[in-house]
C-alpha cells in the first residue's frame, strides 16, 4: 500500500475471521485483521469502525488515504470488524427457521435492532483478547477509532467497557468469555445526542432544497424542531476561542468560518478543493500538517490467508478449554 505521503507500507492480511460461535448474520459478523512488517505481540491495536448513521459496515479494508493507512504505517496493527445495524437483515433458512419459534424459511429477519451493533463490536474486543498469544498484537493496548456513529460506538467501546448489562446477550451469541474494555477511543464528532442532534440538523438545514419535497407533516415537524434549537444552544453558555458568547444568533457564521478555516489547511496541505465551493481560497502554503488528502486506494501485495480453519482445529490447539471460536483463522492460530 502507498500511503498518504508515498510511503510504501507491507502487511499482512487475515480476513473473514467470526468473532461469535452463533452467527446470525454472516455478512456482517466477522473482522478482518491486517498485520504491518515488523508487529511483534507487544505491538498496539488500532480497531477501527466503519459505521455510519448507524447501519450495517462491512469489515472493510485498509485506506490509503484514511486513519487505517496511517496506523498501518505507524506500526499498528490494525482490525476493522463488521456490524449489524439498522439496515441489516437476513433471510431465515430451514435451520434458523427450526431454531426460532413462529419464523419460517424465507422469512426476512431484521438483524440491526439496537443494542447489536455495539455487541458485534465487543464480541469483536473479545475475540481479540481471546487469540491474544496467537495474533499479533497487544489486546490490552486496543485503540478504538471511528467517526460520526463510528464516533459513538468508539465512545460507547471506551466508556462500557465489561458493563454486565451486556453480559447475557454477548453469551446468547456465544463471545468468548473474555473482558471487552479496550485503552483508548477515538472518537470523531460522535452523534450520541440524537435528541438535540435532531434539532440542530433541522436549524441548520430546514431552509434547504432537501427539505422542499417533503410533506406537509414532515415539514412542520422540521419547522418544530428547529424552532427548539435555539432556546437549546443559548441555555449551553457556549464561547468562542476568543471569550466572546457564541449564540444562536451568530452560530451559523461561526460555522461558516470554521468551515473556510478548515478547508484552507486541508488545501494548503494539498488536498483538492475546488474554488467553486462559495468562498476563496488563498494561495499560501501553509503546510500546518501533514493530512492523508487524495491517497490512492488500498494495494495489499499480500495474499489472503486463513480461509477454511475450522473452529474444532482452534479448540484442539487450546486443550479445548476455551469456547470455539467460528471462522476463518490465521494459521498462527493452529500452532503452525
Amino acid at each position: 500500500m502507498t500511503v498518504y505521503d508515498g510511503t510504501e507500507v507491507g502487511y499482512t492480511a487475515y480476513e473473514r475471521l467470526f468473532y461469535v460461535t452463533n452467527v446470525e448474520d454472516s455478512t456482517y459478523q466477522f473482522l478482518n485483521v491486517y498485520v504491518p512488517d515488523g508487529a511483534t505481540q507487544q505491538t498496539p491495536i488500532f480497531l477501527r469502525t466503519y459505521v455510519g448513521g448507524y447501519m450495517a459496515s462491512p469489515a472493510a479494508q485498509p485506506q490509503a488515504g484514511d486513519a487505517t493507512g496511517r496506523a498501518l504505517k505507524e506500526g499498528y496493527v490494525v482490525v476493522i470488524p463488521g456490524t449489524r445495524g439498522r439496515n441489516s437483515s437476513i433471510i431465515a433458512d430451514k435451520a434458523y427457521a427450526k431454531k426460532h419459534k413462529g419464523v419460517k424459511k424465507g422469512q426476512t429477519i431484521y438483524t440491526g435492532r439496537a443494542p447489536k451493533a455495539i455487541l458485534d463490536l465487543k464480541a469483536a474486543i473479545r475475540y481479540l483478547r481471546h487469540f491474544d498469544k496467537q495474533i499479533p498484537g497487544d489486546a490490552e493496548r486496543i485503540i478504538t477509532d471511528g467517526t460520526s456513529a463510528g464516533g459513538a460506538m468508539s465512545a460507547l467501546m471506551g466508556a462500557t467497557g465489561n458493563n454486565p448489562e451486556y453480559a447475557e446477550l454477548l453469551k446468547a451469541m456465544g463471545a468468548a468469555d473474555e473482558r471487552d474494555d479496550v485503552f483508548a477511543s477515538v472518537c470523531y464528532c460522535p452523534i450520541i445526542d440524537l435528541e438535540h442532534a435532531d434539532m440542530a440538523y433541522e436549524w441548520l438545514y430546514g431552509q434547504t432544497d432537501s427539505r422542499q419535497s417533503l410533506n406537509d407533516a414532515h415539514k412542520q415537524m422540521t419547522k418544530e424542531l428547529a424552532a427548539m434549537f435555539p432556546s437549546y444552544v443559548n441555555s449551553l453558555n457556549l464561547k468562542k476561542p476568543d471569550g466572546t458568547p457564541l449564540t444562536a444568533d451568530n452560530h451559523l457564521d461561526y460555522l461558516k468560518s470554521e468551515i473556510i478555516r478548515s478547508a484552507q489547511i486541508a488545501k494548503n496541505a494539498g488536498a483538492d478543493i475546488p474554488d467553486s465551493l462559495g468562498f476563496k481560497f488563498t494561495s499560501e502554503a501553509g503546510g500546518m500538517f501533514a493530512a492523508p488528502n487524495n491517497g490512492r486506494s488500498c494495494e495489499s501485495h499480500s495474499s489472503l490467508l486463513g480461509y477454511g480453519r475450522v473452529a474444532s482445529d482452534v479448540g484442539r490447539a487450546n486443550g479445548g478449554m476455551r469456547p470455539q471460536m467460528q471462522g476463518g483463522q490465521p494459521p498462527m492460530m493452529l500452532g503452525g
